[in-house]
Formats: C-alpha cells, sequence, structure tokens
C-alpha cells in the first residue's frame, strides 16, 4: 500500500472549538492519538480557534483520522462545558499532494495560517502549531523543552496507552520530538534560511504556483484556495498575510475567557451552554 501525503482541514463553523489553552492542549494530543490509532505521521499542524489543519502520511483513509478526534476531542468538550453531540462538522478537506515544491507549499501554508487569519503577526510565535519544532538550534530556540512520561488525565482520552517512548511537556502537550517527524521536514526544506524564507517572507500568488511547475506531476498548483475552507475569503488572508502589523485586535481566546471566567459566573451556571436567549444577548451586547 502506497503512502499518501495528505493536507487535511476540518472545522467547526457554528461554535468555537477550543476556548481556552487547555483545550487547544487536549485537542493537539487528541491529535496525536488519533495519528498514533492510525498509523499516521505528522509533519505540521495548526489548531485555530474553529478548525484544524494538518499535514500528514498515511496509507490509509485519512478521514479515519478526523473521526477519531471528533469523538476523542468531543467527548472531553461536551463533558467540560455541559453540550451534546460531536463538536465541529462531520466534512473534512482532504488534498492529496505529490511533488517536492507541492509538499512544502502546503506545509508552509499549513504553519501559516495563524498569519492568514491575523490572529498573529508571525507565523513564528504561534503557540497552538509545529512551527517551533523544525531547525531548533538555528532559530535560537535550544533544545527541545524539557518533558515528562506522563501525560495529565484530563488531556487524553481515558484508557488510552501512549507508545513507548511519548513525551509530554510541563503543560501536557505531547512534545514535538515525540509526536511530529520533524526531521522529514528539515529534509524538505533542507536548510534554516529555506525554512525562514517560507515562514516569514515568502507571499502568496502567482510566484509561489509557478514554482510547482517544477514538481515532476504536472498537477495543480497548492493555493490557499485549494487548502482553506469555502468559509473564508482568501483576498482577505491574503491582505493579513502582507500587512503583519495588521494583527485582530482581540483574539477568540480572550473574548471567550472575558465570558467564561467573568460573566457566565454571574448567572450561576456551568458554562455558556446553559445560558438563556435573553443572557446571550445581554453578554453579546
Amino acid at each position: 500500500m502506497n503512502t499518501q501525503f495528505v493536507h487535511l482541514c476540518f472545522s467547526s463553523y457554528t461554535e468555537v472549538m477550543f476556548r481556552v489553552h487547555e483545550d487547544y492542549i487536549r485537542g493537539i494530543n487528541d491529535l496525536v492519538v488519533a495519528s498514533v490509532k492510525t498509523g499516521t505521521t505528522i509533519l505540521a499542524y495548526a489548531l485555530m480557534s474553529n478548525h484544524v489543519h494538518c499535514c500528514i502520511q498515511t496509507q490509509g483513509n485519512p478521514a479515519e483520522l478526523h473521526r477519531i478526534f471528533r469523538i476523542s476531542y468531543g467527548r472531553y468538550f461536551s463533558s467540560k462545558y455541559g453540550r451534546d453531540g460531536y463538536i465541529g462538522d462531520p466534512d473534512i478537506k482532504v488534498v492529496c499532494i505529490d511533488g517536492y515544491q507541492h509538499c512544502l507549499t502546503a506545509i508552509s501554508y499549513c504553519l501559516r495560517n495563524p498569519l492568514h487569519h491575523g490572529v498573529t503577526n508571525s507565523a513564528m510565535n504561534y503557540p497552538y502549531s509545529s512551527v517551533s519544532a523544525y531547525f531548533r538550534d538555528c532559530m535560537g530556540l535550544g533544545p527541545f523543552p524539557k518533558t515528562r512520561s506522563v501525560c495529565p488525565r484530563r488531556l487524553a482520552p481515558q484508557h488510552f496507552i501512549w507508545p513507548a517512548g511519548m513525551r509530554f511537556e510541563c503543560d501536557g502537550r505531547a512534545s514535538l520530538d515525540t509526536s511530529v517527524d520533524y526531521k522529514q521536514v528539515e529534509m524538505l526544506f533542507k536548510t534554516p534560511n529555506e525554512f525562514t524564507y517560507n515562514m516569514m517572507i515568502r507571499k502568496s500568488g502567482k510566484k509561489w504556483r509557478e514554482d510547482q511547475s517544477d514538481d515532476n506531476n504536472g498537477g495543480n498548483p497548492v493555493t490557499l484556495e485549494l487548502l482553506e475552507s469555502d468559509h473564508y475569503l482568501v483576498q482577505e488572508m491574503e491582505k493579513n498575510e502582507r500587512y503583519h502589523y495588521q494583527v485582530t485586535g482581540t483574539s477568540d481566546i480572550s473574548v471567550c475567557n472575558i465570558i467564561d471566567s467573568e460573566l457566565v459566573p454571574k448567572y450561576g451556571i456551568k458554562s455558556v451552554y446553559f445560558l438563556s436567549t435573553e443572557q446571550q444577548l445581554s453578554i453579546a451586547h
């Protein structure tokens, strides 16, 4: 069975998927759990407040990774916030990619996604992607953070047995050096300068599409239109990419923090999901 290089995008457009830091950490761990269960190799990922991008290598059905993630994370989220059902949309955008430049572009777009959505002024400083896994020494990041062998129970599915050698950072997330094939990504980019150029300098557009024509497969170029959900305007994403100073003033996580820690407790209820319509309107105002 052949190994496929795949870019996945799965979303939750009717509600925020990750409300606080802990939710992002659990989401990262559930993604890693799904990769272990499906025999999938994670090359890169980026978790946004209402969708996830990841680049993987797999010999199986890529949609199975999404199914396992959605069930596991949905159970955690529903239990924590008192809601019913799975979280996120059942549909998933799967793009199979072939060719060196195509792979390079897909990984770059995955890691640059926070920049595309205007939540950061640099792809290099976003905390919920795998961007800090690559070329650490040359980026001035030093060794991978100190880790431990045990994952906090609330941050992983019950009864899941982690593979031998899996490590976890101080906040509980699966460590990048044991959950992401960062060495293969470094081989693709070849040098730290090439990686930095693709993360911080290169812009989407005609030149990037033309570079992909050098690949032998002759397939369609990897673009934002191809990888991103139709819910977003590519023109706005490219604008955010070009003007780094136009960062969203108030992030989803900061808004959720205000709602969950300051406003919801005033009503004496468990979470935002127990608010009445009148209470929701009052908070929105």
